[in-house]
């Protein structure tokens, strides 16, 4: 067993080359880092200890609200089978949701970064690198097996790679899943210093990726419908506190219409069906989910050279052909997490802005079946839209009237996916009305015929996006405009897969 040895550094950065050291000698092979040398418990322990009845009802319901998301996105369906428990539980972990497992890390230098990663600096104790010999600690394990000591404890070492779970792999992570106070029976070995900040690397982007994998984009519309029900439950709480003190209070659900859409509005609504554009055939390819890994898929530049003193149309134009050009070359790129370069960049877009967007942009569209135009097209308005904004008005005011100078006279409008997570963004009224199925004048009875040509009155009885519009029209107007003005708006989540949206209309 581990002599409980306990090492002082002056500092995060001299502790980190100390365990490198201490690694290279063999001695250890994992590595937590942590602002506060407090015990190495599970979050689900903690948890636990403190027989809080409603929170634990609280985690409890949580977790199968994620496993309910999982069964209803087709992408992540086989990960709620029993056989992948672990990548689940992985996936939470990273995520905030609370589990037995203890995160470890084969790299020294990310455990150092989390024993900076902190937005309250400490100002007593010490920050600590727990070491762990992951032999010695199972070597012990079995002897307290064999002697049937700890009943009812778990301690399992977990080596999961999750397909595209990036933080992951970035952080070179494992797992320890431990449900008791294991620090009773091994006590681990530390570096302790006085906090001192990050380490000069590893950079926040690379412990946090900028770039997002498929999963974790996924995973952003989970967790934007999780802070939702969050605020509902909170809500609730309040009501009900008012209402126990005589007050009146309620929240007032408003329930969907029957297939989304107004039946007395339609001559015939029981024989209303999907456009036939949304036919599964033609949406087989917008299903389909690669596995990519973090190492390879990262670390690709490439530059656009923009003419100086150019309008922004020209410009425009020319980041259209760049891309292009970039994507026609090498065959390879989509599946690369390119970084954009820009040469001349002109003083009134923000350079940081721009290559975050066009990361957004690149990641969300790239592994979906949009052609090549399609992305150079959307990368291109994101340029335009950004380069229109104003920075002394407020953001959604500049973003509608941008729009509006590019594309015409606009509606804002919001879409829902599978999992009932949304978004919303600004679409042309003209190709609105140009992507709405040719039929539908003769579908509406003549008390709303008035509606036709009013997309948000049109939206009133009907916001069915698979019966009310064409595929290939709609698509369309997300490439040109909804993708590009959810990035700009700074949307979140942002749905990019037209395939997943099964409601649009009035946000």
């Amino acid at each position: 067993m581990s002599g409980f040895k306990i090492f002082k550094a002056a500092n995060v950065e001299e502790a980190v080359e100390m365990a490198i050291r201490l690694k290279k000698s063999g001695e250890y092979n994992l590595f937590r880092g942590q602002v506060s040398d407090w015990p190495p418990h599970s979050s689900l322990f903690r948890l636990e200890t403190t027989n809080d009845e409603k929170k634990l009802l609280d985690h409890n319901n949580r977790v199968d609200r994620f496993y309910q998301w999982l069964q209803l996105t087709p992408e992540l369906q086989t990960l709620a089978k029993d056989e992948n428990a672990s990548q689940v539980i992985a996936i939470m972990q990273h995520y905030g949701i609370k589990t037995h497992y203890i995160d470890f890390t084969t790299d020294p230098a990310v455990a150092g970064f989390f024993a900076g990663d902190t937005p309250v600096v400490p100002t007593e104790g010490n920050s600590c690198i727990y070491c762990l010999n992951s032999d010695d600690l199972f070597d012990q394990w079995e002897i307290y097996k064999k002697l049937d000591l700890r009943q009812d404890a778990i301690m399992e070492m977990i080596h999961v790679d999750v397909s595209n779970l990036w933080r992951l792999q970035s952080q070179k992570g494992v797992f320890v899943c431990c449900n008791y106070n294991w620090e009773i029976d091994y006590p681990m070995d530390k570096i302790v210093f006085p906090y001192s900040g990050y380490p000069s690397y590893p950079p926040k982007e690379i412990i946090y990726p900028i770039h997002k994998s498929p999963l974790e984009q996924l995973l952003d519309q989970y967790f934007a419908n999780e802070a939702s029900v969050e605020t509902y439950e909170m809500m609730e709480e309040f009501f009900s506190k008012l209402r126990k003190q005589g007050q009146y209070a309620e929240i007032r659900e408003i329930t969907p219409m029957d297939k989304y859409l107004y039946a007395d509005a339609f001559n015939d609504a029981s024989s209303l069906n999907d456009h036939p554009s949304w036919n599964d055939f033609s949406l087989a390819s917008w299903n389909i989910v690669s596995n990519e890994i973090f190492d390879e898929t990262v670390g690709t530049f490439e530059t656009i050279v923009l003419k100086v003193g150019a309008k922004d149309a020209e410009l425009s134009n020319s980041i259209r052909f760049a891309i292009k050009q970039v994507l026609a070359r090498n065959d390879k790129q989509r599946t690369k997490a390119i970084e954009w370069v820009f040469k001349n960049l002109p003083s009134h877009v923000n350079e940081k802005q721009l290559k975050s967007q066009f990361n957004i942009a690149w990641n969300g569209m790239r592994r979906l079946p949009y052609s090549d135009e399609e992305i150079a097209t959307c990368m291109a308005n994101i340029f335009l839209l950004l380069a229109q904004l104003k920075k002394e008005n407020p953001l959604s005011n500049q973003l509608e009237a941008a729009h509006s100078s590019l594309f015409g006279a606009n509606i804002r409008i919001g879409f829902t996916v599978q999992d009932y997570s949304g978004s919303i963004g600004f679409a042309s009224i003209e190709l609105l009305n140009e992507a709405m199925r040719h039929d539908l004048p003769q579908l509406v009875t003549e008390k709303y015929s008035s509606y036709l040509g009013n997309p948000k009155e049109i939206f009133r009885i009907i916001y069915n996006t698979r019966v009310l519009f064409d595929f290939q029209k709609l698509k369309r107007i997300f490439v040109e405009q909804l993708i590009p003005t959810q990035i700009v708006g700074e949307r979140s989540p942002i749905i990019f897969n037209l395939a997943r949206v099964i409601i649009t209309g009035n946000p």
